[in-house]
């Protein structure tokens, strides 16, 4: 705003400035003819008639690698949603979505385009919560160029557009994934330098051209396996401390309460959506969910705030979620423990665990259970309450109920005492 008063301030002293032809300075007319919309929509359906063979050969290539880019774009803007309003996105959905919506744009004439960040983080910014929003502002936007794209027209253009399009998507940058990058980054150079002086090797450029490939094809990989290498139920699997056999039999009643999963692999953005798709039946029943992380390679911003979604909903029902045997040192150079630390991931006032065996996360998943049940047990045990006694509770509709307290005697006799015998006279109070 203070810009835009700036600019029409200079423009009083320099009527150049508010001129709209031959202007850099100012966005300028929205449309490149001077016909109607109408026209220009008739003009795009007879182009749909000049289509031929050669022309769809042509255009084939760049347009799947336009829909393969854009799509890539929305669903990165999901997963930064997902991070701020803890929501889950989905990701067939959306692309279907943006696909007929694509379709439809192009009919009457428009671009393809994507869930850019920095619309989507504006609109997320300012209360939008539903998909109302989005359908509001596409028919503002509609509005605005039918209605005012005049006044648009001369409204004063970022000078640096390059700049001004990054910072609606600064805040979507997490400076932890910065510096863990950085780290890496410097760690692999240092490391590959190290190698080419110990074995006297140079650099290759066409080696290094192999690794991207193989890379992304371990990628696809990954995505198509699952990363859940073996899913337990409490009942099957227990740890190494000696148990009561009354405990056994209790533990293992209840431990279908409990699931151990052994996960694997790399946890990042192509494997998040099917391992919470898995494991989300598990997180709606179970008090605790044991995630194994000894065979995890990776760990990217995605994969951790599911890992915090995982907690939230068990948050909701009291239940924990326990970590164990996060690796020292990740492949990557990354340390998991601190990294879920300075995430925000484990925090004291948070339903979160860490052992560093999966033994010890099962003793004292094990004794926490058995806690449990000895408090339900006493919990059964207490002596009624006089309103949860079924022949006074109409009493309580009445409001007699605290009357009828005011008369009664409580006493305690000992396990197998006798109350009264039969034709014994009632007691006579005077």
């Amino acid at each position: 705003m203070r810009g835009l008063l700036a600019y029409f301030g200079l423009g009083l002293l320099d009527g150049n400035l508010l001129r709209l032809e031959q202007n850099p300075l100012v966005i300028g007319p929205l449309a490149e003819t001077g016909g109607s919309v109408l026209a220009s929509l008739v003009d795009r359906w007879r182009g749909l008639g000049l289509l031929n063979l050669a022309t769809v050969k042509t255009l084939l290539v760049p347009a799947l690698t336009l829909s393969a880019l854009l799509s890539i774009d929305t669903l990165k803007t999901c997963v930064v949603v997902d991070a701020l309003t803890r929501s889950r996105h989905r990701s067939n959905r959306e692309l279907v979505g943006q696909g007929a919506g694509n379709i439809m744009s192009a009919l009457v004439g428009g671009m393809p385009g994507a869930g850019t960040m920095g619309a989507t983080l504006v609109n997320v910014g300012s209360g939008g919560t539903s998909r109302l929003s989005g359908v509001f502002e596409g028919l503002f936007s509609l509005v605005v160029f039918l209605v005012l794209s005049r006044l648009v027209a001369g409204c004063p253009s970022p000078r640096w557009p390059a700049f001004s399009s990054l910072s609606p998507s600064a805040c979507s940058i997490e400076p932890a994934s910065i510096c863990s990058t950085a780290q890496h980054g410097a760690r692999l150079l240092r490391d590959r330098r190290r190698d080419h002086r110990g074995r006297g090797l140079q650099p290759d450029g066409r080696r290094r051209g192999r690794v991207g490939p193989g890379h992304d094809a371990l990628h696809r990989e990954q995505m198509r396996s699952s990363v859940i290498r073996r899913k337990l139920g409490g009942h099957q699997i227990s740890s190494k401390k000696q148990r009561l056999p009354t405990e056994k039999e209790a533990l293992l009643q209840a431990g279908r309460l409990t699931t151990v999963c052994e996960l694997q692999g790399n946890l990042f953005f192509g494997t998040t959506d099917r391992l919470f798709t898995e494991l989300e039946p598990d997180l709606k029943r179970s008090r605790t969910v044991i995630l194994d992380m000894r065979r995890v390679q990776s760990v990217d911003f995605t994969a951790a705030h599911m890992l915090e979604q995982f907690e939230a909903l068990l948050a909701e029902r009291g239940a924990h979620l326990v970590f164990s045997s996060l690796p020292a040192q990740l492949p990557s150079g990354q340390d998991l423990e601190g990294y879920f630390h300075h995430l925000g991931i484990v925090r004291a006032s948070k339903n979160v665990k860490i052992f560093s065996m999966l033994d010890d996360a099962l003793e004292w998943t094990e004794d926490r259970t058995l806690e449990d049940l000895r408090q339900a047990a006493a919990e059964e045990c207490r002596p009624l309450d006089l309103a949860e006694f079924e022949l006074v509770r109409e009493f309580e509709q009445d409001q007699t109920l605290e009357a009828l307290r005011a008369c009664v005697q409580e006493e305690f006799l000992p396990a197998g005492a006798k109350v009264f015998h039969r034709g014994t006279p009632a007691p006579i109070s005077t």
